[in-house]
């Protein structure tokens, strides 16, 4: 591509550098206007410690990583992003702002009965929009490689965990043990899972021994820390 063929942003320091084709005008605004994951990015300075160990699951286009890589001195970094037009873009971020973390085209959860069949994820005009729900409305279909999450943590072993991947994160919590894990921070979607998912999200949490922090959450951006 040439160079007029993707637009450039910064966010909190992070350079972006995004395709136009995949850059819709909503998406555009979000950027331009510094929204683009605010709420996340909010609290980034007084989650994470020197020394983590990052597992973002849902890497959208590498900001939120990449500010994790300029706010502490991380030990290792993983980004699993289910979106292959975004892999790319995720790692050109952590390129252009000094990082060489591990990226995984994939859709992680817990270990199915066969995981080499992949899995549908639909694709949305909007990027952030793009989930395994098929029942909304979609701009195409693609077959993603299905990851074994407990797998991942076992050898990965993440002192800290984010994830945003739109209404997906509450099957995953009811399912996965994160004994190991010291921090977890959800983006939580009720308009795709409702109120009983969020409900059953943190009944999850509780059970496996972590408590809710309301000092570090922001609305639908929350931190769940183990008690020790």
């Amino acid at each position: 591509m040439s160079d007029t063929e993707y637009s450039y942003f910064e966010l909190k320091g992070v350079s972006i550098r995004i395709p136009q084709e995949i850059l819709s005008e909503r998406m555009r605004e979000a950027f331009e206007s510094g929204k683009y994951e605010s709420l996340e990015a909010r609290y980034m300075h007084r989650i994470l410690k020197p020394g983590d160990r990052l597992l973002e699951l849902g890497g959208g286009v590498g900001f939120i990583s990449a500010l994790a890589g300029k706010t502490v001195e991380l030990e290792a970094c993983t980004v699993v992003e289910a979106n292959p037009l975004l892999c790319e873009v995720i790692t050109e971020t952590h390129r252009r702002n000094g990082f060489s973390f591990r990226v995984l085209n994939a859709v992680a959860g817990p270990a199915g009965e066969d995981q080499t069949s992949g899995i549908p994820f639909y694709l949305r005009e909007n990027f952030w929009g793009s989930s395994l729900d098929g029942t909304r409305s979609y701009r195409s279909v693609t077959n993603v490689a299905r990851l074994d999450l407990q797998k991942l943590i076992e050898e990965f072993q993440p002192t800290i965990i984010i994830c945003d991947i739109e209404g997906a994160e509450v099957d995953l919590v009811s399912e996965i043990d994160f004994s190991t894990v010291d921090r977890l921070y959800f983006e939580v979607h009720k308009a795709e899972t409702g109120i009983k998912g969020v409900y059953s999200l943190f009944g999850s949490l509780l059970s496996q021994g972590f408590s809710y922090d309301p000092d570090n959450s922001v609305g639908a951006v929350v931190l769940f820390s183990k008690i020790q």
